[in-house]
């Protein structure tokens, strides 16, 4: 068996590229231009509110943003706007003391099995699922589950799988798992009678309801894509729960302003505390921070005072 690290850790990838908040689509439409040059014109044109020249690299990302991207009716343009692909509200992240960024997937995931492919000439299985999220579904619809044709071919045999379906694979076959998920149980209701779900065919009509007693999911314990709808318990409070509470500690605690005024963690943590805290002020979107009062109470200063003022 090989080992695979990636080349940086996510301390590094936090102070080279930002935090890991909203999704990666968000990230990415609100994090490139403003690692290279907030003084630009396209910029400003987004703060203000106005749709830059096409003449700028990627005008489709700036209509999403504006919620201008027209809507398509089988690939044909129409006179309404997309509510697919608007994601006007999060344009209050262009005023953020911290940078947000979707980097730390491909520097610490798919960086590595990419160095390993192109090393060994062997490709990648992964277990992800067309349900974890919209563009996992697209990227399904286009390429199957198996992309042998794509530039970067890989497998994806759990594709067309659901949540219910791995959990009731487990359940029916008695396979063990990670101590953190606790147990799986099956909930088959009042008047639903017990038995081999698996022969109850490929529909969920008649199957109970499968969930883990621990974490219902788990992955990078850091990242904060789709935490925003999360309701309490969310992934943090369940991590320190089941876990490692030194590790959301490490997460939440710290953080200071460089010299360009932009958010960062520093020898005390990775400073989480503070962009929660801001998006919670500016964005109204409720994160649930751990321990929050404490935090506030221990790390909240003149400087980070003035910014969480709504």
């Amino acid at each position: 068996m090989e080992i695979l690290r990636p080349k940086m850790n996510f301390r590094q990838v936090i102070m080279k590229y930002g935090y890991p908040f909203i999704s990666k689509e968000v990230a990415d439409l609100l994090g490139i231009d403003r690692r290279e040059d907030k003084e630009n014109e396209a910029y400003k044109c987004l703060q203000r509110g106005e749709i830059p020249s096409a003449a700028i690299k990627a005008p489709v990302r700036y209509l999403i943003l504006q919620g201008k991207y027209p809507h398509k009716e089988k690939g044909v343009e129409t006179s309404e706007y997309s509510r697919m692909y608007n994601k006007e509200w999060y344009k209050f992240f262009l005023d953020a003391p911290f940078e947000i960024s979707a980097h730390c997937c491909s520097i610490m995931k798919k960086a590595p099995m990419k160095n390993y492919a192109k090393r060994t000439g062997k490709m990648p299985m992964t277990a992800q699922m067309a349900s974890e999220s919209r563009l996992r579904t697209m990227k399904w619809l286009e390429n199957g589950c198996n992309g042998f044709d794509m530039k970067s071919p890989i497998s994806n045999p759990l594709s067309f799988w659901t949540e219910q379906d791995v959990l009731e694979y487990i359940y029916c076959n008695h396979i063990p798992v990670a101590s953190v998920y606790g147990k799986i149980t099956a909930d088959y209701g009042v008047e639903n009678p017990q038995g081999n779900t698996m022969e109850l065919g490929l529909f969920d009509e008649g199957k109970p309801l499968f969930e883990t007693t621990g974490c219902n999911r788990t992955g990078c314990v850091f990242c904060g894509f789709g935490c925003h709808r999360e309701k309490s318990p969310n992934r943090w409070e369940i991590a320190e729960r089941f876990s490692n509470p030194a590790i959301i500690d490490y997460m939440l605690r710290g953080g200071a302003f460089d010299e360009k005024g932009v958010w960062k963690p520093d020898e005390r943590g990775l400073g989480f505390w503070f962009v929660i805290e801001w998006i919670n002020v500016h964005g109204n979107l409720h994160i649930v921070m751990p321990h929050r009062e404490k935090y506030l109470e221990q790390y909240i200063t003149q400087d980070t005072e003035k910014f969480l003022m709504a």
